[in-house]
């Protein structure tokens, strides 16, 4: 047979229905991440940011130091005024743990922190 069989499926940060599709097709799927570890991080934990008072730090995991809330972009600042925006960067976020893996563009020697702090929250 000619046919040749699907190893695996890629999906990037904004394309994660595709894991719905690999998921019925039996194949795995893996994320790549085209940003870097620290902003992978932000993505994983920007549903936090509804907690966060105006005004107040944030603390980003794979920051190394707190962030004042107002340095954020504002789909973060103003979420609930850009809530159909913040819900569908969010929804993205949210199914990147769904994946079998991730390549991210980063390098150990570049993100020891923020890369860390990514394999701290798989324990």
């Amino acid at each position: 047979s000619d046919s040749v069989k699907l190893a695996a499926l890629f999906v990037d940060m904004f394309s994660t229905t595709i894991i719905d599709v690999a998921n019925e097709i039996s194949v795995p799927c893996y994320l790549f991440f085209t940003s870097p570890a620290s902003f992978l991080g932000f993505m994983l934990h920007l549903p936090r940011v509804e907690s966060v008072e105006s005004g107040t730090e944030f603390e980003i995991p794979s920051f190394k130091f707190p962030l004042p809330k107002l340095v954020l972009p504002n789909l973060v600042l103003n979420w609930k005024s850009e809530e159909d925006t913040y819900s569908w960067v969010s929804y993205h976020g949210g199914r990147y743990k769904e994946t079998k893996g991730i390549v991210v563009n980063t390098l150990q020697e570049l993100e020891p922190y923020a890369l860390q702090s990514l394999y701290d929250d798989l324990q």
